[in-house]
């Protein structure tokens, strides 16, 4: 993986290799290349994401527009944490952010405040 504004699904040993999360492939977008790639997650809106004081605390809304995301339903992409990793061989872009998205994406992240996880 070597292009930001990609999102993929791949596999993040987090929060280790034997997590039930680590077995299950999620959806990530590229933040950047510098070196090691950077990572957020994606996950679609759920119910319980309207409930105040639900995770993840700090996100970016993302509605469904055609011109701008490849999502297919409004999705949430997590800022409280930034995955740090060596480029992933094993992964499926599933679209790309539009230059639009992806600088008011960039503009959201508070690298201070995210969990830095390096992986």
């Amino acid at each position: 993986m070597n292009k930001v504004k990609d999102v993929v699904v791949l596999l993040v040993a987090y929060p280790d290799n034997d997590s039930a999360l680590a077995k299950v492939p999620h959806m990530y977008v590229c933040v950047s290349t510098n070196g090691s790639v950077e990572l957020l997650k994606c996950q679609s809106q759920k119910p319980y994401h309207l409930k105040p004081n639900s995770l993840p605390r700090k996100r970016f809304m993302v509605e469904v527009n055609v011109h701008q995301s490849p999502f297919k339903v409004r999705t949430i992409i997590d800022l409280d944490k930034v995955f740090v990793c060596a480029a992933p061989t094993q992964y499926h872009v599933i679209g790309k952010l539009s230059d639009v998205l992806f600088k008011k994406l960039l503009a959201a992240v508070d690298y201070k405040t995210a969990e830095i996880i390096k992986l």
